[in-house]
């Protein structure tokens, strides 16, 4: 079935028109073109002398300078720090800390009789890598966390209010005070962005944004990628048995698990600079455009029985991580922590457990992420 032209998936929106772009070739074209850009972030008006206001407006700041709002210069020199901070060369370092971790978590479960795969396992994995690579002593990490949770009115595309703001700042004053003293050595995303500033390639405050848009972007998407794949594998049997007889590899499993989604229950925004020339027609200039993802990769036309789970598909690779210039630079960090999270937990669980709870809510990106996920704790072998 063709793909219906986009004159008739447009859909007005009071003053503006807004564009609804559910074609994977639609889509991969918006994101190559340098005229579809990142939408910035609102206007505050929280100048004064009060100290709260104060820090929502540094938030504001903050939030400016991540490097997808940045302009063709700035956004150019952010991501050759955050590659140099996250990107493969990077990945050496932190890989075996992530084996290790993954290890450990999974070996905690013998202490009670029921273990959430959640809680327990892919949030600690995520997120403490994550504040390992920015060095966040142990004793903070809660507080930390605390303050990622309150900047979720950032997605998708949101406005997350005065509370996500002075949340972002607070992350800022941390990070901040972290890079004031010894780094430790695992702390490798920033020593990268340090080593940005003192070559003048970034401003210290360039540095602190792209440090919280690491610690908040990747957390999010990481962690939901990997609960939601496990919730998936647990209701297919022949794929889990596959996985441990090393008959299908994790990764086909990590890219299809991306393809569906979550994360790609996320939607993407972006801004018509100028026209934008599309295979379903064209996209004018000034217009707002929405990349709905969990629809874009299960386009029929690009994905036979697109909504059925088959890790041995070929075709396009999907777009759960984006594409072109805005494309995720955590990418490879990201898929370093999925792919490993899943095998560990392929080496050390034989087979789901018919007693697995799991419990679903809305989720942070769209669509439906895991709260829990609780077996016995059992069912996890000592390897």
């Amino acid at each position: 079935m063709p793909q219906p032209p986009l004159s008739e998936t447009r859909a007005l929106d009071s003053d503006r028109d807004t564009w609804t772009v559910p074609g994977f070739a639609d889509a991969k074209a918006i994101l190559a073109c340098r005229e579809a850009v990142v939408l910035g972030a609102e206007d505050l008006e929280m100048e004064g002398s009060d100290p709260h206001l104060s820090a929502i407006a540094r938030g504001g700041r903050m939030r400016a300078l991540w490097m997808w709002g940045a302009d063709d210069d700035r956004h150019a020199a952010c991501r050759r720090a955050m590659a140099a901070a996250v990107g493969p060369k990077a990945l050496p370092q932190v890989a075996s800390t992530i084996e290790a971790r993954a290890s450990d978590l999974l070996g905690a479960s013998e202490r009670a009789p029921i273990f959430d795969l959640v809680d327990q396992y892919a949030r600690p994995l995520v997120r403490d890598t994550l504040m390992d690579m920015i060095g966040v002593p142990a004793a903070h990490r809660s507080k930390l966390e605390a303050s990622l949770q309150s900047m979720s009115g950032f997605i998708p595309g949101g406005r997350p209010g005065a509370a996500g703001y002075f949340a972002l700042a607070a992350i800022a004053a941390d990070v901040e005070d972290i890079w004031r003293r010894d780094l430790p050595a695992g702390a490798v995303a920033s020593r990268a962005l340090l080593t940005a500033v003192e070559k003048g390639e970034l401003s210290k405050d360039e540095a602190l944004a792209q440090a919280t848009l690491l610690l908040f972007a990747n957390s999010y998407t990481t962690l939901e990628a990997l609960t939601g794949l496990m919730v998936r594998l647990s209701a297919l049997p022949a794929a889990w048995r596959a996985a441990r007889e090393g008959l299908l590899p994790v990764g086909q499993l990590v890219e299809e698990g991306l393809r569906l989604g979550p994360p790609s229950h996320l939607t993407l925004f972006r801004r018509a600079t100028g026209d934008i020339p599309c295979p379903a027609g064209p996209i004018l200039r000034n217009s707002l455009i929405v990349l709905p993802l969990g629809t874009v990769n299960r386009d029929p036309l690009v994905f036979a029985l697109p909504d059925q789970f088959n890790p041995a598909r070929s075709g396009p690779p999907h777009l759960a991580f984006g594409a072109g210039r805005h494309a995720c630079v955590g990418a490879h960090l990201a898929r370093s922590l999925l792919q490993t999270g899943l095998q560990a937990l392929v080496e050390r669980l034989q087979d789901w457990p018919p007693e697995a709870a799991v419990t679903p809510v809305p989720g942070a990106l769209g669509g439906m992420t895991i709260r829990n996920l609780k077996i016995p704790a059992s069912s996890v072998s000592l390897g």
